[in-house]
């Protein structure tokens, strides 16, 4: 993402004779380029040199400024990148029947899922155990991209064992949604049976999909769904943007 161009300052905004410190006069225009939308959620700040010049005052000036917007989760500082404007953060609670797809569609204007990719694949060791597959037995992959107002905030690897689940894939890119897709399959009511929650840096792919550097870690969760026999239905892998999603714990 490009760095942001923000207008020159108008002399005196920043003025050494008021009685507000120098750098808490930066923070408040910051503030206010923010709050009127010059600058957005994900926009890169100008270079401390850059804002130094803009305000004609000394980098170190800037750089409280910058730790004071941090500290108000306005802004987020990436080493060797650059500051960025905070994104809004979407809580998530881990439940039996909660589902990511939810909370997006309940708290953003657009909720969009797209298939991105599909496969029929050997699963691994992990897979077979979790889905209980029988030797040799096959499963159906299917890559889907997540995205909450056109920014793309999680990547699921989803495993559907065959041949009980044999086409779903085409359901899914039709319909967007798994539990639609579910329902044609004879699997009305299904819930979440495990969940497993580790931090990792993505791949260079799941940097690319997410729209993020490889340094900003991503939220891995693997998740085993089951019908109301008890029978596994999928096993999926789930990254989740940290910028955009925070997982919550209830108890």
């Amino acid at each position: 993402m490009s760095r942001k161009i923000l207008p020159p300052i108008e002399s005196g905004i920043v003025d050494p004779k008021r009685s507000l410190p120098l750098w808490r006069q930066v923070q408040a225009e910051l503030e206010l380029d923010i709050s009127r939308g010059e600058m957005v959620a994900g926009d890169r700040f100008p270079t401390e040199a850059e804002l130094a010049q803009r305000f004609n005052v000394h980098r170190h000036t800037v750089r409280r400024a910058i730790e004071a917007l941090r500290e108000k989760a306005l802004v987020r500082v990436e080493h060797g990148h650059g500051t960025y404007v905070r994104e809004r953060t979407v809580p998530h609670v881990l439940s039996s029947g909660g589902r990511l797809s939810a909370t997006l569609r309940q708290l953003s204007h657009t909720n969009d899922r797209r298939v991105v990719g599909t496969d029929k694949i050997g699963p691994d060791p992990a897979i077979s155990k979790a889905l209980r597959l029988k030797p040799r037995q096959e499963v159906m992959r299917v890559d889907l991209l997540g995205e909450m107002d056109g920014t793309p905030v999680t990547f699921s690897a989803m495993h559907f064992p065959l041949p009980r689940f044999k086409g779903i894939e085409k359901l899914i890119e039709r319909t967007g949604s798994i539990t639609h897709s579910l329902t044609a399959f004879g699997v009305a009511q299904y819930q979440r049976r495990e969940t497993r929650v580790s931090a990792k840096l993505p791949t260079r792919s799941e940097a690319e999909l997410l729209d993020q550097p490889r340094t900003q870690p991503v939220l891995t969760i693997w998740s085993l769904d089951v019908d109301d026999t008890g029978s596994p239905i999928t096993y999926s892998r789930s990254c989740l943007s940290t910028r955009w999603i925070e997982l919550v714990v209830r108890f």
